[in-house]
């Protein structure tokens, strides 16, 4: 349905021809124009300001060794934490404590004492994100030795790791974050099973991160 415009008074003293009508919904140019948002000076220096520090920080880390390292770093330690890429690692070991690393559940390593422990060596250094332990003896010698129930991995530089191991022949595996290890003390801290045994580990298995 068309409706008249509203036409000022001036303009209709000197207007010739039949009063103008639009359509309904259409408006005049004037309110169109007026209800029409504009772009002000913060909603156009906002990402101008984003680009600039984008293009500023891409410029730094290319053109700044320190500033590339220290994010290098960053994303590698991000890395390590929540997508850790594990690959098995070997260490060595003197003769009384190499039975804990070769690969064969049917032996172990024992050790005497209230707390016993074992060291080990990686070469080289390596960043360990993994332990598996077999605890205990084989077979029916199980509950003939002690079994640890809690162990700690003492690096040679770097902050020790206490670990609760359950009492079972079963195989278990912990999650740890060790850096840059090249010695490393596996020292029982408990134990269960007959008193003045030896404590018995059937295998000790680690993973590095890469």
């Amino acid at each position: 349905m068309a409706v008249p415009v509203h036409v000022p008074w001036h303009r209709r003293l000197f207007r010739r021809g039949p009063p103008e009508r639009y359509q309904a919904g259409q408006r005049p140019r004037s309110m169109a124009e007026r209800g029409r948002p504009r772009r002000s000076i913060v909603g156009i220096l906002v990402p101008l300001a984003v680009v600039v520090a984008i293009v500023a920080a891409v410029t730094s880390y290319v053109a700044v060794p320190d500033i590339q390292r220290q994010v290098n770093d960053t994303v590698a330690g991000l890395k390590r934490q929540f997508l850790p890429q594990l690959a098995d690692v070997t260490p060595t070991a003197g003769a009384s404590a190499v039975d804990a690393i070769d690969g064969n559940l049917l032996t172990w390593w024992e050790g005497g004492g209230d707390q016993p422990g074992l060291t080990l060596r990686f070469n080289p250094a390596v960043d360990l994100g993994a332990l598996g332990i077999t605890a205990g003896a084989n077979g029916d010698d199980f509950p003939t030795f002690r079994r640890p129930t809690q162990i700690r991995l003492v690096p040679e530089d770097g902050d020790p790791v206490t670990l609760d191991l359950a009492d079972t022949r079963d195989f278990q595996s912990f999650r740890i974050d060790l850096r840059d290890v090249a010695r490393l003390r596996v020292q029982v801290l408990e134990s269960r099973g007959p008193g003045g045994a030896p404590v018995a580990i059937r295998e000790l298995q680690f993973q590095e991160v890469r």
